[in-house]
């Protein structure tokens, strides 16, 4: 074998080994971007699902709340008229009490400072738990629905995790091919 083809072999042999740490840093780099992007917003992703299906729940407790804010009413029997309304204003409050609980997990998921969404959710429960009549339910969801797009819209924080995981995902594919891609290489000029 002359010089020159022991130099080329060379040559190829510290290409190859360069390709295949290339190709496995990248692979590596591949794995990292899988592990913490991709499942970090895909968390995020499921959590989101999993506040709206807990606060879906908790809302069907205010449509109970309400329905036995009227229907005690109708069933004095053997109670006083000032427990029962007594009970017509708890039942009201929890309501209302409710739609704040249920609620303040979308603002605490807003794009707010932390002091805002606290105080977001302060004000929001402070209110509720102001409620003591029908009409005083009634300004609080006039209140409520008031800051519904700005606080509660779950819609544009949903899109925004959605295209970060997606381009999580696309770095993640993208980076294993050009890993699996390097190796091969560096194993073919071996």
């Amino acid at each position: 074998m002359n010089k020159k083809n022991l130099i080329d072999a060379e040559a190829k042999k510290k290409r190859a080994k360069i390709l295949k740490i290339t190709g496995g840093a990248v692979l590596f780099l591949s794995f990292i971007t899988q592990n913490y992007l991709y499942d970090i917003w895909n968390s995020r992703k499921q959590d989101l699902h999993l506040a709206s299906v807990d606060a879906a729940i908790m809302n069907k407790g205010v449509l109970l709340n309400e329905i036995l804010y009227f229907v005690s009413s109708l069933g004095k029997g053997s109670l006083k008229p000032e427990e029962v309304e007594q009970i017509r204003w708890q039942k009201i409050r929890e309501a209302a009490r409710k739609i704040a609980m249920s609620n303040s997990i979308f603002v605490l998921v807003n794009d707010l400072d932390k002091q805002d969404k606290v105080n977001v959710a302060n004000d929001l429960m402070a209110r509720a738990d102001a409620v003591k009549d029908y009409y005083s339910y009634s300004e609080f969801m006039g209140y409520f629905n008031s800051l519904d797009q700005k606080y509660f819209s779950t819609g544009v924080y949903s899109e925004d995790i959605r295209e970060k995981r997606d381009i999580a995902r696309h770095v993640y594919l993208g980076l294993y091919i050009l890993g699996s891609f390097l190796v091969l290489a560096g194993v073919k000029f071996e």
